[in-house]
């Protein structure tokens, strides 16, 4: 494996949605997504979509960076514990109900994946700059603005700049 290889680890479904009006170009990109045998369905409620993934990531990702594979995430309990303290910190500052079908569904994306590694330990083991602000950042600074407490996400955040600078890691947004 190398920089230009791509290991396909598990199938999943790509989300469209148009984010202001539906254009003929949306159907052009089913269609061509289709012929390449990858499996593509067209949604309505993007924002919501985008949301839910933001939140698989913040969950996965932390979580991920401590252990080597995902699906010790789901057999270690005390992983699992802390994956639902996250789970339930960024759905609240996300406004993403504390649904079952959703933890199922983040359980499940952790069992599809049992053997994938995170890319936030990836970017750590190479020393290389993670997703931190784009992911916990954005939702410490949103529970921030909405005066929801965020401990835990505070604490992944922290955490993961420390690693960042004790490496010489660019600087983080606090």
């Amino acid at each position: 494996m190398n920089d230009n290889t791509v290991k396909h680890t598990g199938q999943g479904i790509l989300h469209i949605g148009a984010v202001t009006k539906e254009s003929p170009l949306l159907q052009q990109m089913l269609h061509i997504f289709d012929e390449a045998g990858l499996a593509a369905k067209k949604i309505a409620h993007w924002k919501e979509k985008m949301e839910e993934k933001l939140l698989f990531n913040s969950v996965i990702n932390f979580n991920g960076s401590l252990s080597s594979e995902n699906g010790e995430l789901i057999d270690n309990p005390y992983f699992k514990k802390v994956m639902n303290q996250l789970f339930m910190e960024a759905s609240s500052v996300l406004s993403l109900p504390h649904s079952p079908n959703l933890w199922h569904d983040l359980c499940s994306l952790c069992e599809n994946t049992a053997e994938n590694q995170s890319s936030m330990l990836r970017d750590v083991l190479h020393h290389r700059p993670t997703e931190l602000d784009a992911i916990t950042g954005y939702l410490v600074k949103k529970g921030e603005s909405q005066r929801i407490p965020m401990p835990c996400h505070n604490f992944v955040y922290q955490s993961i700049k420390g690693l960042e600078k004790r490496r010489g890691g660019k600087w983080g947004m606090y």
